[in-house]
């Protein structure tokens, strides 16, 4: 039992919160004992004691916002086994993100706007039953496996695991240690990965700072994300004609064969509707959607088209970057037909472009199927090409399964990278507009495609030599 610094405080039937001597710093700490306990409780309640009212109600505050969870928990018969832990903030942190996800999912399926925004995050972003499961599976890899792994002194108790402590008694430098537990745990894991996970554990944080339970946001240390070392394989031309060629094939194999039912129907219009894709990223260089993020997948209205059917048309494609910011990326002539071929491929599949009484997607399911998770209805959106992309890479040889880290793997995302790698080689366009038109920066223009912009560079940036006086050039020539 904690020994009280003065006489404890009460504050109702049941609670009291009195300081406590820790280490060089007493802090305040809470007296749970209502009547039908087994026994008396007490907690931290993460905060610096001081002998002045305005500490001491700071304190109360805290503690009546800690009363109220402690005793429903008591009234449901599981305070005899409460034990404050990171463990415990880990359960319902994850439990409020799956409680907030649900209530969204009721609202959109009802036409209703959601309800629950991320706390922090980029702004319209809103909680999903995708987003949790992803978040949950971040948890159940990586952060529970490093808390677990990680110990530190627990005031003046002897080490033990950050799982087991309360999160208001870890410090950042224990924290600071993930990003090199996570390097030598998980060798293929990339420094943006890293620093995604890093995000969720500020996140975990954020969650107990708005409950008062943790003193701190904490900013752990990231790796230095070496952009030239760890880029990505890009896709050669040579590679992307094998792709486009197998894609093409593909659908014409199915639209050679009677369509005998839906299931058929499905994969003959799933594989014409990659094909399309695979063409509308690489000639316009627009980041492939996963899925995860509905607000993230194409929709037609996304499809601009300015001064249709006259001499100076031009048609743009108006996406959302990693930062939430709209780019308009263009659409070159060459690829209008791309275009032309979806929206055909909408009327024929009884959707009016305008009305979009079908479907609002532009790559979209034309069949029902049953299933929980893997079921659909026509219209409902294709999230994602990851399945028939790993496919196609499988079949045409461009990759094996003993390719695994990102300079071996060919990805969705590489169809971007094949895009800015031909404006960059064979366009005429400043980086400045190549940027803004594909929603990235000169920056991360110049640190990952360095070696085709010095190259194309080449000779602009070596010109200057024959401006060199003949009488400099000739001093400058010594036989050895």
């Amino acid at each position: 039992m904690p020994k009280w610094i003065a006489e404890s405080h009460k504050i109702r039937e049941g609670l009291s919160i009195g300081g406590v001597k820790m280490g060089k710093t007493p802090k305040w700490y809470l007296q749970f004992h209502p009547k039908s306990a087994p026994r008396v409780i007490y907690k931290s309640l993460g905060m610096d004691y001081e002998e002045t009212s305005l500490s001491r109600n700071a304190a109360e505050d805290k503690a009546r916002q800690l009363f109220e969870r402690m005793i429903k928990n008591h009234d449901r018969g599981i305070f005899a086994t409460y034990v404050p832990s990171l463990e415990r903030t880990i359960d319902d942190y994850l439990d409020d993100l799956r409680s907030k996800a649900l209530d969204n999912e009721t609202l959109l399926a009802k036409g209703l706007d959601p309800a629950h925004y991320v706390e922090r995050g980029r702004g319209g972003s809103y909680h999903t039953l995708a987003k949790y499961e992803t978040r949950a599976a971040i948890f159940k890899n990586y952060l529970i496996p490093f808390f677990e792994e990680t110990t530190q002194r627990d005031g003046s108790n002897p080490r033990k695991p950050l799982y087991e402590m309360e999160i208001a008694n870890i410090k950042p430098q224990s924290l600071d240690t993930f990003a090199l537990w996570a390097r030598n745990d998980n060798p293929t894991l990339s420094p943006s990965r890293i620093s995604r996970i890093i995000t969720e554990i500020r996140a975990l944080w954020g969650y107990a700072y708005d409950k008062e339970e943790a003193l701190f946001i904490p900013s752990p240390k990231q790796l230095p994300q070496n952009l030239r070392k760890r880029t990505r394989r890009k896709l050669k031309e040579e590679e992307y004609l094998v792709l486009l060629t197998y894609a093409k094939e593909k659908f014409e194999a199915f639209n050679k064969e009677p369509i005998l039912g839906s299931k058929q129907k499905e994969r003959r219009d799933n594989a014409y509707q990659f094909y399309l894709w695979v063409n509308l990223i690489s000639w316009c260089g627009i980041r492939p959607w996963s899925g995860r993020v509905d607000k993230n997948i194409l929709r037609l209205d996304g499809i601009i088209i300015e001064n249709k059917g006259e001499t100076d048309e031009k048609r743009f494609i108006d996406r959302i970057d990693e930062k939430s910011h709209t780019y308009r990326a263009p659409v070159p002539r060459e690829a209008w037909w791309v275009l032309d071929k979806i929206f055909e491929f909408h009327e024929l599949n009884g959707n009016d472009i305008k009305k979009q009484k079908l479907t609002s997607y532009v790559f979209f399911h034309t069949t029902n199927k049953d299933g929980y998770k893997k079921g659909w209805s026509a219209g409902d959106p294709i999230k994602g090409f990851r399945k028939s992309w790993g496919e196609a890479i499988i079949a045409t040889g461009l990759q094996d399964e003993t390719m695994k880290t990102p300079q071996e793997r060919l990805v969705p995302y590489s169809l971007r990278h094949y895009y800015l790698t031909a404006r960059i080689r064979h366009g005429d366009v400043p980086l400045l507009q190549l940027a803004q038109s594909g929603g990235t920066s000169v920056r991360m223009l110049e640190q990952t495609y360095f070696d085709f912009i010095a190259s194309k560079e080449y000779e602009r940036l070596t010109k200057m030599n024959k401006a060199i006086p003949e009488e400099f050039q000739a001093l400058a020539k010594v036989d050895y």
